[in-house]
Parts: C-alpha cells; sequence; structure tokens
C-alpha cells in the first residue's frame, strides 16, 4: 500500500487525506468488531510500510463466502428430500466476522503534521505563507476573546493547528483560491482529518471561528511571543525575484556579521516603525540605527557597504525572515 501513496503537494494532498480518512474508518470498523467480541486475539497494529492486499478488508463474497458454505449445510439423508438445505446462519456470521473484520490488523499511518515543502524552520513557512496569502492582523474584538481564554495547554494545541493548516495551505493550490485570505480557519480542519476530541477545547474557544488563513502569523505571534504579530502588515510586502536574488549575492560578504545584523535588525523591527516610510530603503535605516560589536553604526562599517540597497522597508519583514 506505501507505493500506492501519492504526493503530499497539490491535488495529491487532497488524494492522501481522502486516503487516511479510509484507513481511520478501517481502524474504527475493527475497533468496534473487537469491541462486541469478547476474547478477541488483539495483535499489534501495521505500519502502513508493511500493508499488503491480504491485510485490508474485502467483501468478495464470491470468493470468501460461496467455497464456505457447504461448511454451514445441513442436508437431510431422508428419502425425497435431497434437494433442501438449511444452513446455520449464526455460524455464517460468526465465520464472516471472524474472516473479515477480526483477524485484521489496523494500520498505523502518521501524516506528518508540520510540512512545509521539506522545511521545518518556522521562518521560511510563514515567509512562503505570506507570499501566498497576504497576512493581516486579528479583529481586535477577536484577539480580545482569545487571549480571555488562552492557557498554556491551548496555546500548544493552537500551535500545532496553526503548523498544520500552514502545511497544508503551502502543499496544496488552495492558496490560489482568489477569496482563501477570507476563509475562516475551521473550514480547513475537517478536510485535514484532525482529531476533533483532541482539538475540541480550542476549537470552541470564544473568538477561534473567527480567526481566518489570513491571521494566521498574527496568531502564531501572538501565543509564541514572536515579534511579527507587532508589525504593521504595511512592512511585510514580499520580496520580488530580484531582491531575493541580490540577497543571495551578499550572503557571503555578509555571512561573518550576519548574526549582529540580524539581532540589530530585529530590535529595529521591534521599535516603532510608525514613522518610518515604507519605501525607505532597509540600508539606510539599518546604517543609522544599527549597532555593531564596537557600539558603532552599521553604516561607519566596511562590511555593512555590502547590504542589499534594493530592499525597501515595507520589505522589511520578509527580508529578515529570507536572510
Amino acid at each position: 500500500l506505501i507505493h500506492s501513496l501519492p504526493s503530499n503537494t497539490n491535488d495529491g494532498k487532497v488524494v492522501q487525506k481522502l486516503l487516511v480518512k479510509l484507513i481511520r474508518k478501517l481502524n474504527e470498523f475493527i475497533d468496534t468488531v473487537r469491541g462486541n467480541s469478547g476474547g478477541v486475539n488483539q495483535r499489534n497494529d501495521l505500519s502502513i510500510n508493511d500493508v499488503q492486499a491480504s491485510h485490508l478488508i474485502k467483501y468478495d463474497l464470491n470468493k470468501i463466502l460461496t467455497p464456505a458454505l457447504p461448511n454451514f449445510a445441513n442436508q437431510p439423508l431422508y428419502f425425497g428430500t435431497a434437494k433442501d438445505c438449511n444452513y446455520r446462519w449464526e455460524a455464517i456470521q460468526a465465520y464472516l466476522v471472524q474472516t473479515l473484520l477480526v483477524n485484521k490488523r489496523k494500520i498505523r499511518f502518521e501524516v506528518p503534521p508540520f510540512v512545509f515543502l521539506g522545511s521545518t524552520d518556522t521562518n521560511e513557512v510563514f515567509r512562503r505563507l505570506n507570499e501566498m496569502i497576504r497576512q493581516e492582523p486579528l479583529r481586535s474584538d477577536v484577539k480580545r476573546r482569545l487571549a480571555e481564554k488562552m492557557t498554556s495547554q491551548k496555546v500548544g494545541k493552537i500551535k500545532k493547528l496553526l503548523q498544520i493548516c500552514a502545511g497544508f495551505l503551502i502543499n496544496t493550490s488552495n492558496a490560489a483560491s482568489s477569496n482563501i485570505a477570507t476563509t475562516r480557519l475551521v473550514e480547513y480542519f475537517g478536510l485535514m482529518q484532525l482529531d476533533s476530541k483532541e482539538y475540541a477545547e480550542v476549537l470552541s474557544m470564544s473568538g477561534f471561528d473567527d480567526v481566518l488563513t489570513s491571521n494566521i502569523d498574527d496568531l502564531w505571534g501572538l501565543i509564541s511571543g514572536d515579534m511579527s504579530h507587532q508589525i504593521s502588515p504595511a512592512y511585510k510586502v514580499v520580496l520580488t525575484d530580484q531582491m531575493k536574488r541580490d540577497i543571495e549575492a551578499s550572503r557571503e560578504a555578509l555571512q561573518d556579521h550576519k548574526t549582529t545584523l540580524l539581532i540589530e535588525w530585529k530590535r529595529v523591527m521591534n521599535g516603532d516603525l510608525r514613522n518610518v516610510q515604507t519605501n525607505t530603503p532597509i540600508f539606510h535605516h539599518l546604517a543609522n540605527e544599527g549597532r555593531d560589536e564596537s557600539g558603532a553604526p552599521f553604516g561607519s562599517t566596511d562590511w555593512f557597504k555590502h547590504f542589499p540597497k534594493s530592499l525597501q522597508m515595507e520589505n522589511c519583514y520578509q527580508a529578515y525572515l529570507f536572510f
């Protein structure tokens, strides 16, 4: 079965979710029979890597039941009754249950919840998400209602939900939809086949059903203490291809000072950007505001001259993630 698994990208992701749903239905069916059958021999669950056709439930009665019917037939030997035949129906029922279900093994199949096109780097995740879906701040009333009901236990589950949903959006073509940014997050949970019992407490939180796919970044920052939710969307404009090439070209020259650069860059973004024009080059702003290890402005150092000049303050957050 493992060789038949579809791709986990684009439309294949939806097919994979359908396969997961069928496997879960099979496991639920087996659990039901085991629970109603008393002392059944419960074998270890089977990894999907080891599943063969014989492990799956098949309802081909011509191959399963027909050859076995003579074993359950009572044919009288009295004269003139040769065509009469009585079947032991309870025995047939027990045979079918034993053959179709009881001797089957449940299938273990965990869908990786944090799949981001081969990357598990959170910064890379949200950079890609911003490119697909322009991220916006949560409405103030939604943020207030979420904060009122937030607990440390819920934070962990919400982060996992956001990770799963972001990965699903990035790995499928759903993000190309014109109305994706206004779609409520909870509408994807059914398609992603999440365990409703595990996340029931979160899904019932006041305000959570009003979270949109365009709020993922802001909600992540709110619950993780990340700076992203503090930054206005005006400074989160995605990079152009040329900007990305300029950053790549500067990496080697800036490598020895990358840690200092990113620390100061983050400090500047955590500050008040409201009075900084979005069309101001990042180079000019960091040259004045950034400080190296000795406390000198970045603009007075030789290495900072290699910083890309094409980046604007409107690209500040996206450029930081790309670095």
